[in-house]
């Protein structure tokens, strides 16, 4: 319950992060994927438990790998993100491509209020 609790707070976190670039949103995507499939990992291995007393842990071990796959690209995507921050502060004469979603929303935003406006006129 703890993991899927923390998945909604990454999911919240996630829509925010939407609008300051793709790197962040494919880290935090990532991320929620992970936390879910670790968290259905602990829920299957609870509940495996088979009338002998032995365990079934094979859809248990398949979800911890998908999670930890899930996890290791998590940490890349956020390897990416904090190294091209960096390289943008530092001043540095090149830097990573981030994937700027912000022209985006803001083109999104102009379209909404102006529909917004329109609906109370």
């Amino acid at each position: 319950m703890y993991l899927f609790v923390w998945n909604g707070i990454f999911i919240v976190v996630t829509l925010g992060g939407l609008r300051k670039n793709l790197s962040f949103t494919v880290l935090m995507v990532l991320l929620d994927i992970a936390v879910f499939f670790i968290a259905a990992m602990f829920t299957v291995k609870a509940s495996a438990f088979t009338l002998d007393g032995s365990t079934s842990n094979s859809l248990s071990v398949l979800l911890g790998k998908i999670g930890g796959a899930c996890m290791f690209c998590s940490a890349l995507a956020g390897w990416w993100a904090v190294v091209g921050l960096f390289l943008e502060a530092g001043g540095w004469p090149f830097e990573l491509p981030q994937g700027d979603t912000t022209e985006y929303w803001a083109e999104w935003d102009q379209r909404f209020i102006s529909r917004y406006h329109r609906k109370r006129n």
